[in-house]
């Protein structure tokens, strides 16, 4: 049993070993090719099939048609030089786009910081005053500093500006109303506290 169990091992082992023992080639088909690299070179990759590794047979492929070789270590090279480059069409937006555009980057980027936390703060201290602040700060619109893009030469356009400041005013009510429904639900349970406190 003993014997078995040592023979199955090392079968196993052997077996293992000789499957790590090869890298793997991708052309830029998708063809995968089990091979033993032997050199890259500037312009060429060298290889030997596997398992036919001991033979004297070499093989030479060009490198442009190699995507990735992962080598039997697990150590990947992909070859990103070779590739052609992407067509880039430029295109023009009228107003409307630019508009369009301003209001789902301001979607996506803009912060409206201090809306939240000062409507809540302001309405915590003295809530007709709270009111008041979250409607000021509301309908004030970004400046430029606070709106946040990824391409900043769009907010010399006006039709974007004026899209992007639209929806940043939205997504700032919106933060000040939440401060105010917070501000609200404190003084709800203060109350409902205080109320239950006396009714005891």
């Amino acid at each position: 049993m003993k014997l078995r169990f040592l023979f199955l091992s090392l079968l196993w082992f052997t077996a293992s070993g000789l499957a790590l023992g090869q890298d793997k080639l991708l052309d830029r088909n998708g063809n995968e090719y089990l091979v033993k690299v032997l050199e890259i070179t500037p312009d060429s990759v060298i290889y030997k099939p596997f398992p036919d590794s001991a033979s004297i047979n070499t093989y030479v492929i060009p490198k442009a048609a190699v995507f990735m070789i992962t080598y039997q270590n697990g150590v990947k090279d992909v070859f990103l030089e070779n590739l052609p480059e992407p067509e880039v069409q430029a295109v023009a937006l009228d107003k409307d786009a630019l508009y369009n555009l301003g209001k789902t980057d301001a979607i996506k980027y803009f912060k409206p910081r201090g809306a939240y936390w000062g409507t809540l703060g302001a309405t915590l201290l003295y809530p007709p005053v709270g009111l008041g602040v979250g409607a000021v700060i509301a309908a004030t619109p970004p400046s430029r500093h606070n709106m946040e893009t990824n391409n900043v030469t769009l907010l010399d356009n006006p039709h974007y500006t004026e899209g992007y400041k639209q929806q940043a005013k939205k997504k700032k009510l919106g933060k000040a109303a939440a401060g105010l429904g917070t501000a609200v639900g404190i003084y709800a349970a203060f109350f409902i506290l205080i109320i239950a406190a006396f009714v005891q």
